[in-house]
């Protein structure tokens, strides 16, 4: 998916749960060039192992501006449908809405994001959100080169790790 603009004015889309784009079981998957504005969630990835997040603008959003988790079906939960391997780069995040985090990763191993920037006249819950307590597997991430400028009520990176596994976060 690559090349979209996109605007949720005039509709119903903040508060409502819905997405811009919501993916979900897919391999390797690679989401660029993409600018959102005025919707409940930017990007929702739902098991979609070793995806490619990159060169996302987004604005105005409500709740998450790039979601990644497990896929949340009949079936679907934290063991059986998490998304490994997942990287997101390049998200600029604008908030004006006070949204929950710019960038969440929630229950996946082997996660790199990397040189984002979250800003806005917003206060976000969080600026990027690694969860991974909950997770069946040893948990590993990399957070790395970020720039976050807007004050975040609980934290600009915030890690719920389950012990185990390696937590990098530097710059």
């Amino acid at each position: 998916f690559k090349n979209f603009k996109a605007d949720g004015s005039g509709g119903t889309w903040q508060g409502s749960g819905y997405s811009f784009l919501y993916l979900g079981a897919t391999y390797g998957s690679i989401i660029e060039n993409i600018f959102l504005q005025n919707f409940d969630l930017g990007i929702r990835l739902e098991f979609c192992m070793n995806s490619n997040t990159t060169n996302i603008f987004t604005n105005n959003i409500k709740s998450y501006s790039v979601l990644v988790q497990p896929g949340a079906w009949t079936g679907g939960n934290w063991a059986t449908a998490a998304s490994n391997g997942s990287e997101i780069s390049h998200v600029r995040v604008f908030d004006t809405l006070s949204q929950t985090a710019g960038i969440a990763v929630k229950g996946a191993d082997t996660c790199f994001i990397r040189n984002s920037i979250i800003e806005g006249t917003g206060s976000p819950v969080y600026g990027i959100l690694y969860d991974s307590l909950n997770g069946t597997v040893q948990p590993n991430v990399r957070i790395q080169d970020h720039h976050i400028e807007t004050a975040c009520s609980k934290g600009a990176v915030y890690l719920r790790p389950k012990s185990g596994g390696r937590h990098i976060v530097e710059n």
